[in-house]
């Protein structure tokens, strides 16, 4: 009697177990075909909610489709590396900033192949209207600019954003101890609203008058200590005038980009409410190790003038138009 209550036991266990591994292997398949299903058919999204495209995105979008077709006629400085006064300019050259798709030899763009690609438009080719030229020993050389790309890049909540250029040099091109490189080449232009730049504008005034109040203070103790004959007087001027210099310091430690914020006069405005900087930065980048990249500066770049926008007369230039 107790073997057979022992063997119906093993049984039952079994067949327990031979139940539960048909359910299991049910259940998964349910699942699998659930899952196939989901992947083939619009339905994932109601389980699996896509990402939202970025709005900051398409806005930087709809703005660079403003500036498609603007042409700009530039001059390059370069600096010496070794020597400072050593400068080499370039003139003459104009681009257009166009709505083609960059080449594929194009430089590594900050933007588009960086760390952050959401904050660039793409980018777009730059067409070379006129080579720039520069004057070297070997006497007039022109400067070839290959593959060249752009894009806008503006992160959001920033107050600026950049317009960046990317060509490739086939040759360097020298003179004395200044050149322009072999390899990629970038310039990059600062991008305002109107609305951002004139409150930033406002803020750097309020800056150079505390500045200005303090350096004021700052002579006037000066002065006073070389003037006065008195030791205690004098000791107590020159404490003053060290409380203003070390206050007008703290004001410009504490507003280090203040300097980048440009004035009326050296910006332009490129539409849709927007303007540019006339002056920008030039430099490149080279290999460093564990596959690094150093960036060097060579120079500044500067809009000369907008070849698709005709010079105002001046009251001057009209005065000497109508002299006989």
């Amino acid at each position: 009697w107790t073997n057979n209550s022992g063997s119906e036991a093993l049984k039952a266990d079994a067949s327990a177990k031979r139940r539960e591994v048909s359910e299991t292997t049910t259940y998964m398949m349910k699942l699998s075909a659930l899952i196939y299903l989901l992947f083939l058919t619009d339905v994932s999204g109601l389980l699996f909610p896509q990402r939202k495209p970025a709005t900051q995105k398409s806005k930087l979008v709809q703005i660079a489709q403003t500036q498609i077709g603007t042409e700009l006629k530039l001059r390059l400085d370069l600096v010496g590396k070794e020597d400072a006064d050593a400068k080499m300019g370039i003139s003459g050259l104009i681009l257009r900033l166009t709505d083609r798709e960059a080449s594929k030899a194009h430089p590594k763009m900050p933007g588009a192949d960086g760390a952050i690609p959401q904050i660039s438009t793409g980018l777009r080719s730059v067409e070379v209207v006129q080579e720039g030229y520069t004057v070297t020993r070997e006497g007039l050389k022109n400067t070839r600019l290959m593959n060249g790309c752009w894009e806008m890049v503006w992160k959001e909540g920033a107050p600026a954003g950049s317009i960046l250029c990317g060509f490739e040099i086939p040759e360097t091109i020298r003179r004395n101890s200044a050149s322009l490189p072999q390899g990629p080449l970038y310039f990059n232009f600062p991008v305002w609203s109107r609305s951002g730049l004139t409150f930033w504008q406002e803020k750097k005034l309020e800056v150079d008058q505390e500045r200005a109040k303090f350096k004021h203070v700052q002579t006037r103790e000066f002065q006073m200590y070389r003037n006065s004959q008195n030791l205690l007087e004098k000791a107590v001027h020159y404490k003053k005038a060290l409380d203003a210099a070390e206050k007008c310091m703290y004001v410009a430690a504490n507003n280090p980009h203040f300097d980048r914020i440009p004035a009326e006069a050296e910006v332009m405005p490129i539409g849709d409410d927007l303007v540019m900087g006339l002056n920008g930065a030039l430099w490149t980048h080279k290999s460093a190790m564990f596959g690094k990249t150093k960036v060097e500066h060579l120079g500044k770049v500067c809009v000369v003038q907008r070849p698709d926008e005709k010079r105002r007369p001046t009251e001057t230039t009209l005065n000497e138009n109508l002299r006989p």
